[in-house]
């Protein structure tokens, strides 16, 4: 789980700052052209004012080679322009997320679907396909179109969608090794976001057909069992929003389900975003913690997820309720962690006190929202 957290919010990182422009687009009007090329040999020539994004190729210069790269694109000659490596020097979760899927032979085969002895195997194979999906569908990865990458994705979606039963993995078989109901959710919540990236492509959108009914059960289950159980707690929605590590899930669900099916008839996910952004500022601690499944804090590891699902939340949706609620977090991190980087657990649930190190992801994200220097 760690190290998939990781990833995700280097693609999260990325995602904040991810615009509607196309690098090497001069003129905005949303595609490479000749037009493009021509504001650069402009620029050359001291009639434009230079633009150090010009630089294509991040040689020093701004001159004919970066103007041929763009016609290069437009003839066919390039797929695409080279990568912004200055924006790799930036993040440094960029390279992990692409080495991620760097060979794409190695990624890891689906087993025969008699073969599976866990639900939680659903939660590994999304977040298999979600780098995937990132690298293949963001405009500025040099993996951007790789159709390996997006055919591995679409058949990681496909997969899972064929395994579950009632919008339920969970539920959808009697399991060798013993799960509980919260995989659907921790499986569910990248899968939809594998779907996010993939519908901005050709070959995602053509899927939408046969993807729609299932990923519409999974959604609804959710929202009947977990945000409205009316005492039937197979989904453990008799602690909805009030068990924080499950409700951002459930946060990230509903506003995913609200982007695919949105207003008017399906007005009822986004309000369930505000109803669980709700749950989660009733339970925000005096040390901005919250709470685990009692009256004690969480450990470390939750909070990160948590933190990392209210930020996707809030960079998939702009709510600025999110981005309050993180705000308001400041205080964990200084007051979890020693100065050697090391989690205290003694003040969380028993069975949950483990001697491990932190991840930096959680405090990177309070400090890039806040700009407060002890995170």
């Amino acid at each position: 789980m760690p190290r998939y957290h990781r990833l995700l919010w280097g693609m999260l990182l990325v995602a904040t700052t991810e615009a509607a422009e196309i690098r090497g687009d001069f003129n905005r009007n949303g595609i490479l052209d000749v037009g493009d090329a021509i504001k650069i040999l402009r620029m050359r020539a001291g009639l434009e004012p230079l633009d150090p994004e010009a630089d294509l190729n991040e040689d020093g210069l701004v001159d004919q080679i970066d103007a041929n790269l763009i016609l290069r694109v437009v003839v066919g000659l390039l797929h695409r322009l080279p990568p912004d490596r200055e924006e790799e020097r930036r993040n440094p979760y960029y390279r992990a997320v692409l080495a991620r899927v760097e060979h794409p032979q190695s990624l890891p085969i689906l087993p025969r679907p008699e073969d599976l002895t866990s639900p939680w195997q659903f939660t590994k194979f999304a977040q298999y396909a979600l780098p995937a999906a990132w690298a293949a569908a963001r405009k500025a990865s040099p993996r951007h179109g790789d159709p390996r990458l997006i055919e591995y994705a679409c058949a990681i979606v496909d997969y899972c969608l064929r395994q579950q039963k009632d919008g339920s993995w969970f539920f959808s078989r009697k399991w060798k090794v013993r799960g509980d109901a919260n995989s659907d959710r921790f499986a569910l919540g990248p899968l939809l976001d594998t779907v996010h990236w993939l519908l901005t492509l050709p070959q995602g959108r053509a899927k939408w057909g046969s993807w729609e009914g299932p990923l519409r059960q999974l959604v609804d289950f959710q929202y009947r069992y977990w945000g409205h159980s009316a005492g039937d707690d197979r989904a453990w929605g008799m602690v909805a929003f009030r068990y924080p590590n499950q409700d951002v899930f459930y946060l990230a669900i509903m506003a995913l389900a609200h982007e695919f099916w949105g207003e008017p008839e399906y007005r009822k996910y986004w309000d369930e975003t505000q109803r669980t952004l709700q749950g989660l500022e009733d339970h925000l601690l005096d040390d901005g913690g919250l709470n685990y499944i009692g009256p004690e804090t969480e450990v470390p590891i939750y909070h990160d997820v948590d933190v990392l699902w209210i930020s996707r939340y809030y960079t998939l949706t702009g709510d600025e309720r999110a981005c309050r609620l993180l705000k308001k977090i400041v205080r964990y991190y200084p007051l979890t962690y020693s100065n050697e980087g090391r989690p205290e657990y003694y003040t969380d649930a028993w069975w949950k006190h483990v001697w491990a190190d932190g991840a930096a992801y959680g405090p990177e994200i309070i400090a890039g929202i806040t700009g407060e220097g002890h995170n």
